[in-house]
């Protein structure tokens, strides 16, 4: 059996045997969003594009309908049934001409177009993205270019089976109330270290969580000299809250009485600058396409990212500590104001309703918490 629906401004047939996934609809119209960027960013609005796991199409057929920056649109799917269903899709959205469609494995399919420009590769696998990171550092023909990865895995990469993530990702962590802020990082330090390599730096631009996957969207560099180690870390636990020191400097640390966390990505993953101009596009979106509140939803959430600061790479949740001590959770924004005024940084975390960044201890934090309740 077979239905269409409408998403954005496509039609896709949804077929039997062929995954699409309603809930990342949302996610998809970010990445429609971050391809304008691209763009804008860069002076071209003729980008080459893959859609390198592509299932029905439909991300790939909205990128190309909704940003009107892109040329063409190459889709590969290694199911037969994807690959016809593709097929369906493009003429269903008028788009064969400027699309090339394939049925290959993913490292064959780029190994195969190993020699085209891709200004953009899309990974949307469902599980974890580990097993496709060396296919695609490996064959980049661009010495630069931008790159977005889902990963799908959130109980391993959540800690709900500690061996396995150690012996998947490589990472050590605790039980913490942030789990997806580390999810986040440690997908980040695989993807360093697998483009490190190749000799690739990487630039993260943006990450997400939405619905149980992760996004992650960044630029790549082949520039070897420009590779930072100091990026990879451990966050820790101690007896006065969190911190981190990275990789570098983790032996002048003493141990003693902390719990360490990681290694992992430590600093920031999400560029303000070019989410500000993604949080522009997707409100002229919202005004050119008319597709209900698509955009307008896109830009609420940029907004809530664009006063996080991720260069502090852990979160105090406010509902959590107030219940540790027992005292009514005041509002988020009378203890940002109150760290902020003592000379603290402070920001409210994009991740969480009652997450709070801040380079404040947890002694301090408390004691503005009953200050406040005063």
């Amino acid at each position: 059996m077979s239905r269409v629906v409408e998403e954005g401004l496509s039609k896709i047939m949804i077929m039997d045997n062929v995954f699409y996934n309603p809930l990342a609809r949302f996610n998809r119209s970010v990445g429609v969003v971050f391809i304008k960027a691209i763009g804008k960013i860069i002076g071209k609005q003729s980008l080459i594009i893959s859609d390198a796991m592509a299932a029905t199409g439909v991300r790939g057929i909205r990128y190309y309908l909704e940003s009107g920056s892109i040329e063409k649109v190459y889709f590969n799917d290694m199911s037969k049934y994807a690959y016809k269903c593709i097929l369906k899709n493009l003429s269903l959205n008028h788009m064969r001409e400027v699309s090339i469609v394939n049925s290959f494995d993913l490292e064959r399919y780029i190994s195969l177009y190993k020699g085209i420009l891709f200004d953009f590769v899309d990974v949307d696998p469902f599980g974890s993205v580990l097993p496709y990171l060396s296919p695609i550092f490996s064959n980049l023909k661009r010495r630069e270019g931008f790159l977005a990865f889902t990963s799908t895995d959130l109980m391993t990469l959540c800690g709900i089976n500690l061996e396995a993530l150690k012996r998947k990702y490589g990472v050590s962590i605790i039980k913490t109330d942030f789990c997806h802020e580390l999810a986040i990082r440690i997908i980040l330090k695989n993807i360093f270290s697998i483009a490190s390599y190749y000799d690739y730096v990487i630039y993260p631009l943006l990450a997400t969580f939405e619905n149980q996957y992760i996004r992650i969207y960044l630029r790549y560099r082949k520039s070897p000299s420009k590779i930072d180690f100091r990026n990879i870390g451990y966050i820790y636990m101690g007896e006065r809250g969190y911190g981190y020191i990275s990789i570098e400097d983790v032996e002048m640390l003493d141990i003693t009485n902390v719990r360490l966390i990681g290694p992992m990505w430590l600093s920031r993953y999400i560029d303000l600058s070019f989410v500000s101009v993604m949080n522009e596009i997707s409100s002229r979106l919202f005004e050119e396409l008319k597709i209900g509140s698509e955009y307008k939803l896109v830009g609420r959430y940029l907004s809530k990212i664009l006063i996080d600061d991720t260069s502090i790479p852990y979160i105090y949740r406010l509902s959590k500590v107030c219940q540790n001590i027992k005292i009514p959770q005041p509002p988020i924004r009378n203890v940002i104001d109150k760290l902020m005024s003592l000379g603290y940084k402070a920001y409210r975390s994009f991740l969480y309703p009652d997450g709070i960044r801040t380079n404040a201890s947890l002694d301090d934090l408390i004691k503005i918490l009953r200050e406040i309740k005063r």
